[in-house]
C-alpha cells in the first residue's frame, strides 16, 4: 500500500497516521506510520533577466531535469477565459517573467490557452518555468513548473494552488473553489 500526500500549502509539519485492515484470511490488523517531518517551502522569486520560448524550451529539455503539475477543476460559473486570466494573475503574484501566450478561440470549438513564464529564485538562484494552461471541454486549469529541484517545485505548486482558491473566494464571495483533480484518466 501507498499513500499520495500532496501538499496543500506551504509549511513544516509532521506526518504520520495509522491503517486498519482486513487481510485476506479475514483478520484485522493495523499498522501505524512512523512520525516523519515534512518541510514545503515556497519560492521567493527576484528575476532580473528576461527570456524567450528558445530558452524555456531549451531550459526543460536540457538544463530542468525535474517537472510537474497540478491540475483543477473549473467552477461552473465560470467562463474558461475569465479562468485562464484567474490562473495568469495567480502566477503574475510572483516575481516572474511573463514569456508568451496562445491562445484558440475558433467559433465553435471549445477554448484553450496557456500562458509561460520564466522566473528564478532570490536564495538558491534556481531557474524555473512556469506554464498555466485551460481547457473549456475538460473543464480544467493547470500549473506546470519545471526547475532543477523538486522541492522548489513542490512548494510552488502548492502555492499557486492554495492562491488560486484564495483568487477564486474573493471574486465569488467563497460560494466557489477550483478541486484538485488526482486522477486524471478517470
Amino acid at each position: 500500500m501507498a499513500y499520495y500526500l500532496d501538499p496543500l500549502i506551504c509549511q513544516e509539519s509532521d506526518i504520520d497516521g495509522t491503517t486498519s485492515f482486513k487481510d485476506a484470511e479475514g483478520a484485522f490488523g493495523t499498522v501505524t506510520m512512523k512520525r516523519r517531518r515534512a518541510d514545503i517551502v515556497c519560492p521567493i522569486f527576484f528575476t532580473e533577466e528576461n527570456a524567450n520560448t528558445a530558452m524555456l524550451k531549451r531550459l526543460i529539455h536540457e538544463e530542468l531535469k525535474e517537472s510537474d503539475s497540478k491540475l483543477f477543476t473549473i467552477p461552473k460559473m465560470l467562463e474558461a477565459a475569465d479562468a485562464f486570466a484567474l490562473g495568469k494573475g495567480v502566477i503574475r503574484g510572483h516575481d516572474v517573467r511573463f514569456v508568451r501566450e496562445f491562445v484558440e478561440e475558433e467559433e465553435g470549438q471549445p477554448y484553450r490557452a496557456e500562458a509561460w513564464y520564466y522566473g528564478v529564485t532570490k536564495v538558491k538562484k534556481d531557474k524555473m518555468v512556469i506554464r498555466t494552461s485551460i481547457w473549456e471541454d475538460r473543464r480544467t486549469i493547470e500549473f506546470f513548473v519545471a526547475a532543477g529541484r523538486i522541492e522548489s517545485i513542490t512548494g510552488l505548486l502548492a502555492e499557486l494552488g492554495q492562491n488560486l482558491n484564495k483568487a477564486l473566494k474573493e471574486k465569488y464571495l467563497g460560494r466557489v473553489s477550483a478541486t484538485p483533480v488526482v486522477d486524471p484518466e478517470q
